[in-house]
This record gives C-alpha cells, structure tokens and sequence, in this order.
C-alpha cells in the first residue's frame, strides 16, 4: 500500500469519517442562513417598557415641587404658587388656570402642561378617570403652547386660541422669534401631547370605542372617530399603538415626527388573499391619531372635546388646523411588521424551491 494511500486513510491512528466534513459544512450553511434570514415580526411590550412614564421628557418623575423644571418653578415664583403648589398641586393648577384667561403666556402654558402631566402620572391605576382627566388636560396646554405662536409662514392672526375669551380679550399669538428654535421647550411639548394622548388611545373601550375621564368640572366622555379612508370606525377590531409594539428582523426603522400617535389598525374587514395557502388575518391598517382641542382655553375645562381622529399618514401626512399645516407623526415600518409577520410568506421561498405546488 502506498505511504501517501495510509495516511489519508489513517491520522494519528484513528480511521477518519468520511461524513465528518460534510457535517461541518452542513451546520455552519445552517447556522449561516439562520442568522441571515432572521424572522420578521413584532413583540408586544409591557406598559413600563412602552411607555417610560415620561422620563426622557420630564426627567425626574414626580409632582412634588421639587421635582419640576426649572422654569416651571420660575413661573409659579412669579404668580406666588411657589408655596400654594407645596401644599396643593391642583389648586396651583386651578389658579394658573385662571390667570391664562386673563393673560395667556408661553411660560403659563407650558407649567399647566407639566402640571397635570406630572399629576396624571401620580394618580395610579385606582383613579384612572381622574389620571385620564389630567392626560387630557396636559396634552392641551401642550396643544395651545404649540399654537400660541403666529406661524411665519400662513401670516398674521391665523389660529386664535386665545381671542375673545370668557374672562377678557387675550393679546393674539406672537411672532415665532430667531432665537425661539432654541427654546427646547417646544420639542418637549411636541413630546407631552404625543405621550398624554398615548395614554388618552390605548385606555379608549374596544366596545364602544369611548373613554371616561374627569376633572374638577364634572365627567367628559372621549369617543374615537375614524377620518382614514380604508377603516370605518365601526369596523375597526382592534387599536394599537406603536409604541407598545418593537420590531424584529428590519434594521431600518421609518419614522416621521410631528404631532400625534402613530397606531396599527385592525379592521374586521375579510382579508383579500392572493395565495389560498397564506392566512394574512384581518388587514392591518397604519394610522395616526390626533386630538383637535377647543379654540379657546375657556372651553378647554367644559366636557365638550372633540373626538379623537384616526387619520391616514400614508395619503394624508399633514392636516390643516385653521390654516396651519401640522405634520402628523408616523411610523410604518411597525405596520409593516406586523403584516408580514401574520402573513404566512415566511419561508415561502423555501416553499417553493422544494415544492412548487404548494403556493400554486
């Protein structure tokens, strides 16, 4: 036997398998294609992970005056609420309130916002109605804080929240200043009305698709109401924020800011299959909701709000309020996710390249 003939047959004196080689190649191409061809979908978060009780916002949680931002305080030191907001955070709240009617004031608008965003975060699950009550209340000084400023672009006087109140004539908005893009207050407001209304959304009841909430006036109920072409409000099935949900499997992740909470929208609509082999569930729709609040900040209390809106940030990225152009938040690649991942077209290829007849 030839000498080369005993050593591929033999390695240190131990016959060698010839299938061993084929068994690496065949789990690391396995491993390969695992890692490659990662699953697309999404996983449902929990409330703490979804939303972070507004921490990226409003920093230190709490409502104790301690914990509030710096201007804040500097508003309540100059109307000398310093020490009433010590004592009772509502009733600062309450005469801040009053003295918006008389002279409303960025500084004024933005405390009120923080104010009750603080306090709805402070009421817990055994007073939801009342935390509810505060979500909407802080969205919508958040809401006036945005629109209180003349839009350089529309002109003069276009939005007037703030004229011909019940407790006096307030001065029209100011002209959105230089050094104003600076102020990150603004960011900060975008960020609570998006944030109050998010919770405003996901507590609306399935069934009726309204929602209770109270105030030192007396009940509102808050109803829902579908501005999206493709989803009737009473065939909607099912609401869900995007934010409760994180995507798996796509790396990119498109997001536009702007005003509003991005939502996945289920309909009870039969689904359109293309393959009889594919079960796609109930169509997924993308939607954005939002909130228009009263014109004027008197009415803002009365228990008379107007639905929430799910619009259509696909066709329909902007929406006009008197006048403005307001960008509306989005995100579609979560809708995507979704989608693909109720699909059934995972591993379709496969499918097909081992038996065709299967997606015939």
């Amino acid at each position: 036997m030839p000498r080369n003939a005993f050593k591929s047959g033999f390695q240190n004196g131990k016959a060698k398998n010839p299938f061993r080689n084929h068994f690496v190649f065949s789990t690391l191409f396995c491993l390969a294609l695992s890692f490659g061809c990662s699953s697309i979908g999404v996983k449902k978060l929990s409330s703490d992970k979804a939303y972070p009780t507004h921490r990226d916002v409003l920093g230190v949680i709490g409502s104790s005056y301690s914990n509030l931002s710096e201007r804040t305080k500097q508003t309540l030191r100059e109307s000398d609420l310093a020490k009433v907001y010590t004592k009772s955070p509502m009733e600062a709240a309450r005469t801040l309130h009053e003295e918006v009617l008389l002279e409303s004031t960025d500084n004024r608008l933005f405390a009120l916002a923080e104010i009750h965003s603080r306090l709805a975060l402070s009421m817990g699950k055994l007073r939801k109605p009342e935390a509810m009550g505060h979500h909407y209340l802080g969205a919508g000084y958040a809401f006036h804080f945005l629109m209180a400023h003349d839009d350089p672009v529309a002109g003069n006087g276009v939005w007037g929240p703030h004229q011909l109140v019940e407790k006096g004539s307030i001065p029209p908005q100011r002209k959105l200043q230089p050094q104003d893009i600076y102020d990150p207050r603004f960011i900060q407001a975008c960020q609570l009305y998006n944030r109050n209304l998010s919770h405003l959304v996901r507590e609306a009841d399935p069934k009726t698709w309204t929602l209770k909430m109270r105030t030192e006036e007396g009940d509102i109920t808050l109803s829902l109401n579908s501005r999206h072409p493709r989803v009737a409000i009473s065939h909607l099935a099912r609401l869900t924020p995007c934010d409760e949900l994180k995507v798996e499997g796509i790396e990119t992740h498109h997001r536009s800011y702007g005003l509003g909470v991005p939502v996945v929208l289920e309909t009870s609509d039969k689904p359109d299959v293309p393959f009889s082999n594919l079960h796609l569930g109930q169509p997924l729709h993308a939607g954005t909701a939002f909130l228009r609040f009263p014109d004027r900040i008197a009415d803002l209390r009365l228990g008379h709000p107007s639905p929430i809106e799910l619009n259509d940030p696909v066709s329909e990225p902007k929406i006009k309020i008197s006048g403005r152009t307001i960008p509306l938040e989005t995100d579609t690649t979560t809708v995507l996710a979704s989608t693909l991942a109720r699909s059934g077209l995972e591993g379709l290829d496969y499918v097909g390249f081992l038996n065709a007849s299967r997606i015939q």
